[in-house]
């Protein structure tokens, strides 16, 4: 009478276990993955950001570096600068870097992160994944209009224009006023047309693939949010 040697009854016992699971792991799976129509929105919105992510984080990054070179260089030239005119347009000048700082870090570009906010959500969490897909893109689209608003070039023109006159007239120096004026228009005028647009595209795309309005749902929230035009609290539903 043969014997069935231990081991190979222990490695067919392994064989059958790991046969099992490579069969029952996929179909737990399956049952816990989203809908169709929900995965096929998220992946749709989770693809998209990522291949924007770059051009968002340089022109994030870019500028922020901008502004913070021209608050300490200008400030460092205003501390040895004799002359009160130029000294003042000087100072201007570090006000106006400040605020670009100020209004990068209120309302930072949405899309520098790319799809990172909705891998955080747990997968089998589908209707959060795609509420924040969504929530993410709307703003980073919403963003990406800032060089098609009249009112954001009005600003930027009204503030040099403003700092212009001051140096002009208070301080009696017209040529330094009016070059500063011309080299800080034309960098806001860069910082607004170098603004990624894609996501303009992507987001109406996404509402013109899926049928129009979005389809999930955030649970009511009330969050602080800031802007350019300073802080506030908005209701989220």
């Amino acid at each position: 009478m043969r014997r069935t040697c231990p081991s190979l009854a222990l490695r067919a016992l392994l064989a059958t276990a790991l046969l099992l699971s490579s069969v029952v792991l996929p179909a737990g799976r399956a049952m816990a993955a989203c809908d169709p129509d929900t995965e096929a929105r998220i992946q749709f919105l989770e693809t998209r950001l990522d291949e924007g992510r770059r051009h968002a984080s340089w022109w994030y990054k870019g500028w922020m570096a901008v502004f913070v070179l021209g608050v300490v260089a200008q400030s460092g030239r205003a501390a040895f600068e004799e002359d009160n005119g130029k000294r003042a347009d000087l100072l201007l000048s570090v006000a106006k870097s400040g605020l670009g700082i100020l209004e990068l870090t209120l309302d930072p570009t949405a899309a520098r992160h790319g799809g990172e906010p909705i891998r955080a959500v747990p997968a089998d969490d589908c209707a959060r994944r795609l509420a924040v897909a969504e929530e993410v893109m709307a703003e980073a689209a919403d963003q990406a209009g800032m060089r098609y608003s009249w009112r954001q070039h009005l600003a930027s023109l009204a503030i040099n224009l403003t700092a212009a006159v001051l140096v002009s007239e208070v301080w009696d120096e017209p040529s330094t006023a009016w070059t500063s004026f011309a080299v800080s228009e034309a960098s806001a005028e860069l910082h607004i047309w170098t603004h990624p647009t894609r996501q303009i595209r992507d987001w109406d795309e996404y509402k013109q693939r899926f049928g129009g309005a979005p389809a999930a749902e955030l649970e009511p929230q009330l969050r602080l949010a800031g802007g350019p035009r300073g802080l506030g609290l908005v209701w989220s539903f």
